[in-house]
């Protein structure tokens, strides 16, 4: 009697265990590879360019730029007045709210209607009137020692100055962390740190101010020697101080053209203080000319508002907004970094 039965065949572990042990090896580089994805696609995107450039800071020594164009707009516009009447002067100035505005075109991209174009008209047509009163009714009498160089250096000094306005609007716009006060404090270390240089230098050379150029300890002896120049040096620095903050913050605010009007209105200040003490006579062209130049300010600052007007200008600028904010978002998405996924081993 036969009672062998069929041997069992024997099953193979090894080949078994090792297509799980591959099974699970594969499965396990499949999951790693979906999570590295995963993982790199929930990280934080790479900040771009205009992004990075938002959120730094400046070089400092960028602050000597505007520090030395107003260091050079008011020394030329000082040399000026030396050699060119006052009122002829007085309505040259009115050329800043041009010059600021065809600058800020160029280099800003900004874009001006007529309205701002109308008001910066208005502005210099009152200086214009201001100026043109003083020369008929008022001033002096001597004559200038060379009008047509002063005239040149005045109008440099304003094309010189507005460009200071125009690189100011630049740095805050491309850089929002850059406060006006800090804007402020390094200009004016810069052009303390260069006029003192300068100064330096002067005193040296040769000159008529007791054997000098500029002879700075006489300078200091006098105003020390002296309350009212004191007082008057103080505040004069004290006012100026503020004057360029408030000129800065209203440049990172709204625009540099609008604080080359709003600066205008200085002169309408100066003429009603100066008729309270006594210094200057009413006339009636002044007064016409001053009319027109606050008509002209609150035109461009949209405080007067023409009908019908008004309600295009809202529009196109609406428009005007849209494609720019378009324009900015293609070159944003252009610009971002794709993120390459890890390529499977």
């Amino acid at each position: 009697m036969n009672n062998s039965e069929p041997f069992p065949e024997p099953t193979s572990t090894s080949s078994v265990n090792g297509d799980e042990e591959i099974n699970a090896n594969s499965n396990s580089s499949n999951e790693y590879t979906e999570n590295d994805v995963l993982l790199k696609k929930s990280a934080p995107a790479k900040p771009t360019k205009e992004e990075e450039e938002s959120n730094s800071r400046p070089n400092i020594l960028i602050y000597w730029i505007p520090s030395l164009c107003d260091l050079g707009s008011t020394t030329l516009l000082n040399v000026g007045l030396v050699y060119t009447y006052a009122s002829v002067f007085q309505m040259l100035r009115g050329s800043l709210v041009i010059f600021n505005g065809i600058l800020s075109i160029i280099f800003l991209k900004q874009r001006l209607y007529f309205h701002h174009w109308g008001g910066i008209g208005l502005i210099f047509l009152g200086l214009l009137l201001v100026g043109l009163s003083a020369s008929l009714f008022g001033g002096s009498t001597s004559a200038a020692r060379n009008p047509f160089l002063g005239n040149m250096l005045v109008i440099i000094s304003q094309v010189i100055s507005a460009a200071q306005a125009v690189i100011e609007e630049k740095i805050l716009s491309a850089y929002p962390k850059v406060n006006p006060l800090e804007l402020v404090g390094w200009e004016g270390f810069f052009g303390l740190t260069s006029v003192t240089v300068v100064l330096f230098i002067l005193y040296w050379i040769p000159g008529s101010d007791y054997n000098s150029v500029e002879n700075v300890p006489y300078a200091f002896g006098q105003i020390f020697n002296s309350v009212p120049l004191i007082l008057l040096v103080g505040g004069s620095c004290l006012a100026i101080a503020f004057f360029n903050f408030f000129g800065i913050s209203i440049t990172k605010r709204i625009s540099s053209v609008t604080r080359s009007t709003i600066d205008s209105m200085r002169t309408f200040f100066v003429w009603l203080a100066s008729l309270l003490f006594g210094w200057e006579h009413f006339q009636w062209l002044q007064l016409v000319g001053f009319v027109v130049l606050v008509a002209g300010t609150f035109v461009h600052t949209e405080v007067i508002r023409i009908p019908y007007y008004h309600s295009w200008y809202l529009k196109n600028k609406q428009a005007w907004m849209d494609r720019k904010k378009e324009a900015a978002l293609k070159k944003k998405k252009k610009n971002k970094t794709v993120v390459e996924e890890p390529t499977p081993n």
